[in-house]
């Protein structure tokens, strides 16, 4: 139900953006909603998982039913097809109803994104679950958490304004790649007619995707390199849950 919804305000506001300079603020909009949305669902909901069953997998391993690794590599394994689906069908009705992009290549790369973006943020989930005790404490430390990432990682504050000691938390955060990531795909390549250069913030008509993505703060990696560092982030939050049971 809350994908349902959440596509349907989606579709409601972002309907099939036009493809010129002057809609490129609601591109952009509709891509960062996106990513926020898919750093939010999955951690939240990994979040009720472990504390209800804590007790007892602690009383299974006391008696040495099974490996704490066979637990894991179950669950995993039974969690793994809604960790796709659910991804899968927003990602195919989001590209088509806001209009990201009508090639395969942009749906495809755009797919991969929420796909990984979604492991990566049911993988924090599940290590704060397993870390921190009582599901209240849980939520807040995972909102804490997630705002810390959004606000310090260049979306809202320029890199450059941001405290010094505080900087290298932009890039260790998920939701930085992901944008960057997602931002590349939907106008990397592409070009954005407008009426003149005044009706754009870039000096530029037509807009490039160039002109776009040297006004974003940005990784600077390339889309591929991007994805890889998203799927460390996975596997390493996974191996996390791992120990944090052993604790």
């Amino acid at each position: 139900i809350q994908i349902i919804s959440t596509i349907l305000v989606v579709g409601f506001l972002w309907y099939r953006i036009p493809e010129d300079a002057a809609s490129l603020q609601d591109r952009r909009g509709a891509v960062f909603f996106n990513v926020v949305f898919w750093a939010f669902f999955p951690l939240f909901n990994a979040l009720t998982l472990f504390p209800a069953e804590r007790s007892v997998l602690r009383k299974e391993r006391n008696s040495k039913s099974y490996r704490l690794s066979a637990y894991l590599r179950g669950k995993t394994t039974a969690d793994l097809p809604i960790q796709i689906v659910y991804p899968f069908v927003y990602a195919t009705c989001i590209n088509y109803i806001v209009g990201l992009g009508d090639s395969p290549r942009i749906y495809f790369k755009f797919l991969v994104v929420v796909l990984i973006s979604a492991q990566v943020s049911y993988s924090i989930g599940l290590a704060i679950s397993t870390a921190v005790m009582g599901l209240k404490k849980a939520m807040t430390f995972a909102t804490i958490l997630t705002l810390g990432f959004m606000l310090l990682g260049g979306f809202y504050i320029a890199p450059d304004h941001i405290p010094v000691w505080l900087r290298w938390i932009r890039w260790v955060s998920f939701i930085n790649y992901t944008y960057s990531s997602a931002i590349k795909t939907v106008v990397e390549g592409r070009d954005f007619p407008c009426t003149n250069v005044t009706d754009s913030i870039y000096n530029a008509c037509p807009v490039t995707g160039d002109n776009i993505l040297s006004h974003e703060n940005l990784t600077p990696f390339s889309y591929g390199i991007d994805i890889l560092v998203l799927i460390g982030y996975a596997l390493f939050y996974r191996v996390l849950v791992y120990v944090f049971l052993r604790i």
